[in-house]
């Protein structure tokens, strides 16, 4: 019985500590973010969610196609989606919406824009 309950605690813990680590960034943290001085701290976290962002997006494309469905985006050969590719495309995103100037958009999530940057940038045909 104490054995189950250790079990326990360390699941109820992840679960906790799983919760607390999940954050998405908004369009509003990724304007702040871009001004991170090159080198800082900030900056590299902030590279750092762009790479696992587009790791993610990534990710979910090759799971749209491996489950029989249609690719979400089709990027050509080569192609190399790392944190400043990653950060172009959501800015060029931005700029076409006009929401780099426009709290609008603040509250979206940058994920959902960098998935619009890539199918609007790389559409399957």
């Amino acid at each position: 019985m104490i054995r189950r309950g250790k079990y326990l605690a360390l699941a109820a813990g992840m679960l906790v500590a799983a919760g607390a680590a999940h954050a998405t960034m908004s369009v509003a943290q990724f304007k702040e973010g871009r001004f991170a001085a090159h080198g800082s701290q900030s900056a590299t976290i902030f590279e750092m969610y762009l790479t696992g962002l587009a790791d993610g997006v990534q990710s979910i494309n090759t799971m749209a196609d491996r489950a029989g469905g249609k690719r979400l985006y089709c990027v050509p050969g080569g192609f190399v989606l790392d944190a400043d590719t990653t950060k172009k495309l959501i800015m060029m995103e931005l700029r076409g919406a006009n929401a780099l100037d426009n709290a609008r958009f603040d509250s979206t999530a940058a994920s959902v824009v960098l998935l619009k940057a890539l199918m609007d940038s790389y559409p399957c045909r």
